[in-house]
């Protein structure tokens, strides 16, 4: 059953200093194929059901490709140079980490990142809503994430066990106040967050005012999106903060 997130309005437009487009190499496709989010939902069309749609009730395959992969992978579909553009910050700090897939690809890429989720997913028995997908329909099975790296039990306090590691958030949920102050108690000069806009379903409007107005866009990575997300990666420097 497709889980839908409420949007607030139109999305935004998007930050000043988008990445060039590059041709990908043969080296780096097969980098890219070790990314097996990416090629699932390659392989589902990032569950575009509107291709070759004449009318009727939709296919439900690109609903459920997407119900799938954020529950066994992450909300957010990574790409080379996202992980890339991450690994530059290192070390890092990931709260609400879900299952760990973005930690898991940072790690196996040699980067140092720490990552807390409140409710870890640890095994077939957890209650994260966010890590499993039942009842379907269609006769279609269950799908159970678990943790793909070792991730911490923990919200916001191991900030301050890290102050030397740059905060990442990726789609802290929408409404929800840990994002806002996961972000008043982070003090490092840069963050990376992946996600909607103020317009969006990510965080909430306390978080997305103080992105406005203590923060400043500095790297804008347009991600692969599911049909219906508008998330991207977007680095930040603290306003007060010199450029590198």
């Amino acid at each position: 059953m497709l889980k839908e997130k409420r949007r607030r309005g139109p999305h935004p437009t998007a930050p000043l200093k988008p990445t060039p487009e590059k041709k990908t190499t043969r080296r780096e496709e097969s980098t890219t194929a070790v990314i097996e989010y990416l090629d699932f939902a390659r392989r589902h069309r990032f569950g575009d059901w509107m291709t070759g749609y004449k009318g009727g009730a939709p296919s439900m395959d690109g609903h459920r490709a997407r119900d799938e992969g954020t529950a066994r992978f992450a909300w957010a579909i990574p790409d080379e140079e996202a992980l890339t553009l991450l690994l530059a910050l290192g070390p890092l700090i990931e709260l609400g980490a879900g299952c760990g897939y973005w930690t898991f690809l940072l790690r196996e890429r040699g980067g140092d990142v720490v990552a807390y989720e409140r409710n870890p997913p640890l095994d077939d028995r957890h209650s994260n809503g966010y890590c499993k997908e039942t009842n379907r329909g269609g006769g279609a099975p269950d799908v159970i994430g678990r943790v793909w790296t070792p991730v911490l039990k923990g919200r916001v306090k191991p900030i301050r066990a890290h102050p030397d590691r740059t905060l990442f958030l990726c789609w802290p949920l929408y409404g929800d106040r840990f994002a806002a102050v996961a972000l008043q108690a982070y003090r490092g000069a840069r963050f990376a967050y992946i996600g909607e806009g103020a317009s969006g379903c990510t965080g909430d409007d306390d978080f997305h005012a103080l992105l406005a107005h203590e923060w400043e866009d500095e790297i804008f990575h347009r991600l692969h999106q599911w049909w219906g997300l508008h998330d991207n990666l977007t680095i930040y420097r603290r306003k007060e903060s010199p450029a590198p």
